[in-house]
């Protein structure tokens, strides 16, 4: 039989999940970026 094999699944290192999750880590909460005045 001629198949293909299924696909790998492979993680990422972790020194390149701790690279991804600092800039991640530093921004704000998405509902701190929201500020809601009263109308005037």
């Amino acid at each position: 039989m001629l198949s293909t094999p299924p696909a790998m699944t492979i993680s990422a290192s972790p020194h390149l999940m701790v690279r991804a999750a600092i800039p991640t880590a530093s921004n704000p909460e998405p509902h701190r970026r929201l500020r809601v005045v009263p109308g005037t």
